[in-house]
């Protein structure tokens, strides 16, 4: 398994972090699905690193592919991830019983 983010060949890698070795490509390119923690052999826990790096890009750099950017901007506006205004977010949960924040 490579962790130097060959999964997605149409990126271009400007920062490098942790010297060189892992890149922010492979940092967001990761599917947290603890693949590479069953296949350690010594039992390295990859996954909880990964995405503390992950925390340290957005809350330290403001650094995070777009999609996740406008995700992050929009439930800080309107309290949702998704585009549009609380009408659409309010009918997603229709049907279903959960409490609403705020």
């Amino acid at each position: 398994m490579d962790i130097k983010g060959e999964r997605n060949a149409d990126h271009v890698e400007t920062s490098p972090l942790l010297e060189g070795v892992i890149s922010e490509t492979s940092i967001w390119d990761c599917l947290n699905c603890g693949a590479c923690m069953e296949e350690c052999p010594v039992t390295v826990e990859h996954v909880p690193t990964i995405m503390d790096m992950r925390r340290y890009l957005i809350l330290e750099e403001s650094k995070a592919p777009e999609t996740a950017m406008n995700a992050l901007l929009s439930l800080e506006q309107r309290g949702h991830p998704w585009r549009g205004g609380s009408v659409f977010a309010n009918r997603l949960g229709r049907g279903i019983e959960c409490s609403h924040f705020g």
